[in-house]
């Protein structure tokens, strides 16, 4: 192995292990080779149209990847590369002459634009499915003899180290979401007092804990399909709860209080938290990883919640009897006008109550109040107990 070899090795390992952007362990191939465009990619053949979800690149235009992105399916690399071997340099031209791809759009909007591509050469990191990971290497016409040579030749010696690099690293990230998604389990799950589910992508559900279970048995406005998939049972919850966990997961941001409809009472209350520390994976590792992001959810049925002693929830809030059997009012599923009729209170006397109680408490809304409510009656026992 040469010098320059080498050193490319060394830049591959460090960059993989520290999450690092790849393309910079290849900088000084593409210094030595500066007519030649070099390309970072992870690809998916078909599925949901995300075909290219990342792509980084050295010595090409800004304009690359805009022109790129337009043709990208005439791409000729496409089929070729879940059928090369992934054990030695794919030479694209040793499976389709350039005159195949000369008189199509990919090469008069794209091709010709940049360096006048006519071939290319390409290291498979990763082939999982549909799923590849690659170095490509695209050279313009007349790039031959010498210059040609020493390129593949490096390429062909980084080969076999940038894929262990790429299969260690991915598989350590893996491990690492793994890991984190046990002790989601052990800590969000069983430390929080509704029923709570973990999902995926599409709603696709993970882990929940011992009270989701038992509530999605009874539950008549929540689904879990065949799949695993949580769905909602009316078709226009259904497109609100894909808004929350859509939230969830491409913002990472919290989501809800979403309610459920209910003809027949108070809906159910969702709401969802990212829980995008799992793990810090490298862009170039995420779209290969067995899970993405993740959320949790948080369910709060105001039909399905015990009577609570109003003493108790007066003592652990610190709100007065008044607010006390307002608040209850709330959790068991009455309006603030319905409880206050029947305290034989005004409407304006109960809203008086709320705000002095939400003061209280620091709460930020009367939701927020129900949710602590919840709480202190999902675990009335517990605070019986310690007197």
């Amino acid at each position: 192995m040469n010098q320059l070899a080498a050193e490319i090795v060394q830049r591959i390992y460090a960059c993989l292990m520290n999450g690092d952007p790849l393309k910079e362990a290849l900088r000084p191939l593409a210094e030595r080779h500066n007519e030649v465009i070099f390309a970072f990619r992870v690809q998916r053949q078909g599925g949901d149209g995300e075909q290219y979800p990342y792509v980084e690149t050295l010595n090409a235009d800004p304009s690359f990847l805009e022109d790129f992105n337009r043709v990208a399916h005439e791409n000729p690399n496409n089929d070729v590369l879940l059928s090369a071997p992934v054990d030695r340099l794919m030479r694209l031209t040793s499976y389709k002459p350039f005159s195949s791809v000369e008189n199509i759009a990919y090469n008069h909007e794209f091709l010709r634009n940049h360096n006048r591509i006519e071939s290319s050469s390409c290291i498979i990191l990763k082939r999982e499915g549909k799923d590849t990971a690659q170095i490509n290497a695209s050279m313009p016409r007349g790039y031959g003899g010498s210059s040609l040579n020493s390129l593949e030749h490096t390429m062909e010696a980084i080969l076999p180290f940038a894929q262990s690099a790429y299969e260690l690293s991915l598989q350590q990230f893996r491990r690492r979401a793994q890991d984190a998604l046990s002790h989601a389990e052990a800590f969000w799950l069983e430390q929080q007092p509704t029923p709570s589910i973990i999902v995926g992508r599409g709603g696709r559900v993970k882990v929940m804990n011992k009270r989701a279970i038992h509530y999605l048995k009874q539950s008549r406005q929540l689904v879990l399909s065949t799949a695993n998939v949580l769905g909602a049972a009316q078709s226009s919850d259904q497109v609100a709860l894909d808004g929350l966990i859509y939230q969830t997961l491409e913002k990472r941001l919290p989501a809800g209080p979403l309610i459920l409809s209910n003809e027949n009472g108070p809906g159910l209350m969702m709401s969802s938290l990212p829980l995008h520390s799992y793990y810090e994976a490298p862009d170039y590792h995420r779209f290969l990883m067995v899970e993405g992001e993740l959320a949790l959810i948080s369910l709060f049925d105001p039909t399905d919640v015990p009577r609570a002693n109003e003493d108790l929830v007066q003592q652990v809030l610190g709100v007065t009897a008044k607010q006390s059997a307002l608040i209850l009012g709330l959790a068991n599923g009455d309006s603030l006008r319905d409880s206050a009729r029947k305290l034989n209170i005004s409407y304006n006397t109960a809203r008086n109550h709320m705000q002095n109680a939400m003061g209280r408490i620091g709460a930020g809304s009367q939701t927020e109040i129900v949710r602590l409510a919840s709480t202190i009656m999902a675990n009335a026992a517990r605070f019986d107990n310690r007197g």
